[in-house]
C-alpha cells in the first residue's frame, strides 16, 4: 500500500467512504475553451496584424486562464483586438513576429513555471537568444500570480517580465502581481483596469464604455427529464469508475483522524488516502481535488428549505459556464447529487 498522507483544515466536513480524486498531471486545461473568445471574423479591425495584442496564459489550477479569458472578454467588449492562446498551443519562436502581448503567468511549487508554460519559458532563457535585439519589434505587459507564503513569490512572472526586457522588448504597463494568500481578484481588477487607458494610447483605440468584466464567469443552470429517453450530454456514472486524465481513479480513504480538541473550536484532519494500484503518483506541490458528499439528512434539509419537492430533486441538470458552454461537473448529476 502508498499511502498518500493530507492535513485538511475545515469547518464540519465530512468525508464519506470514497472520494474522487483528480491530479492535474498534465497542466493543460480548458485548451477548447479559447475559441469562443477569439474575434469575429467579419470584424476587420481584430484583423490587423499591427494592432493585434496576443494573450497568453500559463495555468496549473485554472486561475491564470480564468484571469487571461477575463481580461479578453471585457478587452473585446472595450474595443480592442485581442487574440487569447494558451501558452502550451503557441510556438515560442512565433513571439518574434507579434508586436503586443499580454502574458498571465503563475508560478508553480517554489518558483517554477507551471507545467504548460515550461516549453515557452526555456525558450525565452535559452542562452543563444540575442540580448537587446531578438525582441525589439514587441510590446508587452505581464500579471504574475503566486503566493506570499513563499520565498520566491510570482517568480514566473517576474522572470518572464525581466527576460522580454533583456531580449529587447518594451514594457509598455508595469508588472501585476497577485496574491493567492490574500485577496488576488482585487489585485488582478486593479492592474488591468490601469492597462486599458495604456493600451488605448498605444493602439489608437477610443475605449467603450462597458461595464467591468465579473473575474468569476457566470453559470447557466439547465434541468432535464431523467426519463426522457433521448442521450444525454454527460456520461453516465458509471463511466467514471474508468480511469482518465481528468479523474484517474476512485481511492478509498484509509484513515481519517481528528488533531484537534473539540474545544479549539475549528477542525484539522489527518487523512490517509490508499493510492496502490492506481495510474496516481504524487509529488510535493502537486494539487489534490477533494469532493465530499452530504448526509442525506443535510441534503433533505437544503431541499425543504429551497422548496424543491422529491421528484424535482431527482431532475438531471449541468451548470454550464456561459461564455464557454462547458459542464462544470465531472458527470452527470441530479439537484439532489450536485
Amino acid at each position: 500500500m502508498v499511502p498518500l498522507l493530507l492535513l485538511l483544515t475545515a469547518f464540519g466536513v465530512v468525508l464519506l467512504t470514497c472520494i474522487i480524486v483528480g491530479i492535474c498531471l498534465s497542466g493543460k486545461k480548458g485548451n477548447e475553451d479559447d475559441a469562443p473568445l477569439l474575434p469575429k471574423k467579419s470584424d476587420a479591425r481584430h484583423l490587423s496584424v499591427e494592432k493585434r495584442v496576443c494573450v497568453l496564459y500559463g495555468t496549473q489550477t485554472g486561475t491564470a486562464e480564468m484571469f487571461a479569458k477575463t481580461l479578453t472578454r471585457e478587452g473585446l467588449r472595450l474595443g480592442f483586438p485581442l487574440k487569447l492562446i494558451a501558452v502550451e498551443n503557441y510556438r515560442p519562436s512565433d513571439i518574434r513576429r507579434e508586436k503586443r502581448v499580454i502574458i498571465v503567468c503563475a508560478t508553480y511549487g517554489d518558483g517554477e513555471p507551471t507545467d504548460n508554460m515550461l516549453a515557452f519559458h526555456e525558450w525565452l532563457m535559452d542562452g543563444s537568444r540575442v540580448a537587446g535585439e531578438e525582441l525589439k519589434q514587441l510590446k508587452y505587459a505581464v500579471f504574475g500570480l503566486g503566493d506570499r507564503q513563499y520565498l520566491n513569490f510570482c517568480r514566473e512572472g517576474v522572470t518572464v517580465d525581466r527576460r522580454l526586457s533583456e531580449l529587447g522588448a518594451r514594457r509598455i504597463y508595469p508588472l501585476g502581481r497577485g496574491d493567492s494568500s490574500g485577496n488576488i481578484e482585487e489585485e488582478f481588477d486593479r492592474w488591468r483596469r490601469g492597462l486599458w487607458p495604456v493600451l488605448s494610447d498605444e493602439l489608437a483605440v477610443d475605449l467603450k464604455s462597458v461595464a467591468d468584466e465579473p473575474v468569476v464567469p457566470e453559470c447557466l443552470l439547465k434541468m432535464w427529464d431523467a426519463s426522457e429517453e433521448a442521450p444525454l450530454p454527460f456520461p453516465k456514472l458509471a463511466s467514471m469508475l474508468e480511469p482518465t486524465q481528468r479523474l484517474p481513479s476512485w481511492v478509498p480513504v484509509k484513515a481519517n483522524e481528528e488533531l484537534l480538541r473539540v474545544t479549539d473550536g475549528r477542525s484539522t484532519r489527518l487523512v490517509e488516502l490508499d493510492i496502490s494500484d492506481t495510474v496516481i503518483s504524487y509529488q510535493a506541490g502537486d494539487h489534490l481535488g477533494v469532493l465530499p458528499s452530504n448526509t442525506d439528512e443535510v441534503v433533505d434539509a437544503y431541499l425543504r428549505a429551497l422548496s424543491v419537492s422529491e421528484e424535482d430533486s431527482r431532475q438531471v441538470i449541468s451548470l454550464q459556464n456561459k461564455a464557454t458552454g462547458k459542464n462544470v461537473f465531472p458527470c452527470r448529476v441530479s439537484v439532489r447529487t450536485a
